[in-house]
């Protein structure tokens, strides 16, 4: 398809005042700050009440990543805040079920780190159990929390990258390599290790997707010559749509 000049600068005019209607270049600003510990200008309780600053949305999102990179924040503060955002037309459920994904990690981590050997082997499912509790539950903050992405690697990227050249990391070792010219010898031993690196790699998300993580990889696999990579999932999830999923589980919860 052919897409003339003209098309291309009102696509990019459009973009512009949309950025600038919605105050977009404030909220990176304001996330990116928050993300890497830096001092605020404006309190985030009194970004969320300016009434020229963004969409509701827009400041839901915000208070997310706010949220998430808060590690002790009291209930009556968590309660002001979402005061706040309702105030001004927010559905709030989704914090709601972040919260409940916080305290999940929360117990997973006493939980593994308290837990006890039992006969019977049930030390070890209770591990696994709380591993995965961990896991599961950071990597779904962590995935919200880099909604802005700046230069950073995403959790996706990251796995991809130690996955792909053999790097260890706590991140990938509940992940099993299934390939037919690795096999075991005899009941009981472990198969051999893989030994040599991948550049043909096809992710696939069960669940939802989005372009920010193709974006994410797309741009891992230019600073790695040679490396081929494919992204899909089950459905791609704009931003709209992805709190949406999120106020549903919090109803759910």
């Amino acid at each position: 398809a052919v897409v003339s000049t003209q098309s291309t600068g009102n696509i990019a005019t459009s973009l512009s005042e949309s950025i600038k209607a919605r105050s977009l270049d404030k909220f990176f600003e304001v996330e990116e700050k928050i993300m890497t510990k830096a001092t605020l200008e404006d309190s985030v309780l009194e970004l969320l009440k300016s009434p020229d600053l963004g969409t509701p949305d827009d400041k839901l999102r915000l208070f997310i990543i706010y949220y998430l990179n808060s590690s002790d924040l009291p209930d009556s503060e968590l309660k002001m805040y979402m005061d706040t955002l309702e105030e001004i037309g927010c559905n709030v459920g989704c914090i709601k079920h972040l919260s409940k994904l916080k305290k999940v990690a929360s117990m997973a981590n006493v939980g593994s780190a308290s837990i006890q050997p039992a006969a019977g082997g049930s030390y070890s499912s209770m591990s696994n159990m709380f591993k995965y509790m961990k896991q599961s539950s950071k990597f779904m903050m962590e995935g919200v929390k880099n909604l802005v992405v700046g230069h950073r690697k995403l959790p996706l990227t990251r796995i991809v990258d130690c996955l792909a050249d053999l790097k260890p990391s706590t991140e990938t070792d509940g992940y099993t390599t299934l390939d037919p010219k690795i096999y075991k010898k005899a009941e009981g031993m472990a198969a051999p290790s893989v030994k040599s690196t991948f550049t043909d790699v096809y992710v696939f998300v069960v669940g939802g997707g989005n372009y920010v993580e193709y974006q994410n990889l797309m741009a891992y696999q230019e600073q790695h010559p040679g490396k081929n990579i494919v992204y899909g999932s089950s459905e791609i999830m704009d931003s709209e749509n992805f709190l949406a999923q999120l106020n549903e589980l919090g109803e759910m919860s």
